[in-house]
């Protein structure tokens, strides 16, 4: 059966607009085009775990629910896989790198998923004798799309899918959102100090109150008072010779 093969699994941290890079390469094929899938936690089987072989686990519907659901990241179409056996010698060409970049409007958890689809140019024939279509199981598991045969003298069965499914990291991933910048609040200026009270209009010290008009002499009183005068001068006079 063929297989993907992780040389890189993803291990950073995920975040919305982010890159992810995974290195992989085809083994037991000659070509395959792959996928790097966003899948999410929601999307996997009950009975799923990073222990469990999806291409034993899912079932047709199963399958289709994963690849409706997938955010796809990356594609590599009809890449050159490293061989149908453990003998050939590794081509550097056959490391794939896949990367990708996480869209900023997703977020939640996921697992990390890469769809390869092996060797489809196997469907194609040249004069077949008898003329049907490929009978191999080793090219009907590649080609057809959900392929079922199971053994006449025994409990063995094939199950395959012609599109099959190995993880790309070693955990789900928690895409958060990515951290908004912190908005920097300008400071408001503080509040302006109290205008000083103007002191009010000088008081003006009351002026005395003007005294009191004296009463106007009685004219007996005047009379007598220049009497007196005449008097007194006769008296100087007097006195001074």
């Amino acid at each position: 059966r063929p297989e993907v093969v992780l040389d890189t699994p993803f291990s950073d941290a995920a975040t919305p607009g982010g890159s992810v890079d995974v290195v992989v390469h085809g083994f037991g094929c000659q070509q395959v085009s792959l996928s790097l899938l966003l899948v999410p936690a929601s999307s996997l089987p009950d009975s799923w775990s990073f222990a469990s072989d999806f291409n034993d686990i899912l079932d047709e519907k199963g399958l289709a629910r994963i690849l409706d659901t997938a955010t796809t990241l990356k594609k590599l179409e009809k890449q050159k896989c490293r061989g149908l056996t453990i003998w050939e010698q590794p081509d550097p060409q056959t490391l794939l790198q896949l990367h990708g970049k996480i869209p900023d409007e997703v977020v939640g958890e996921f697992c990390l998923v890469i769809a390869a689809d092996f060797d489809h140019h196997w469907s194609k024939q040249k004069d077949p004798d008898p003329d049907v279509s490929p009978q191999a199981h080793a090219t009907r598991i590649r080609i057809q799309n959900h392929y079922t045969a199971r053994a006449n003298d025994g409990d063995m069965v094939i199950r395959s899918h012609s599109i099959k499914l190995f993880h790309a990291a070693d955990r789900l991933l928690s895409v958060l959102p990515a951290k908004q910048p912190e908005e920097v609040v300008p400071e408001l200026p503080s509040p302006a100090e109290k205008t000083p009270e103007l002191p009010g209009p000088a008081q003006v010290p009351e002026l005395p109150s003007p005294a009191p008009e004296l009463p106007s002499p009685k004219p007996e009183d005047v009379k007598a008072s220049k009497a007196t005068e005449a008097l007194t001068a006769v008296k100087t006079n007097a006195t001074e010779e």
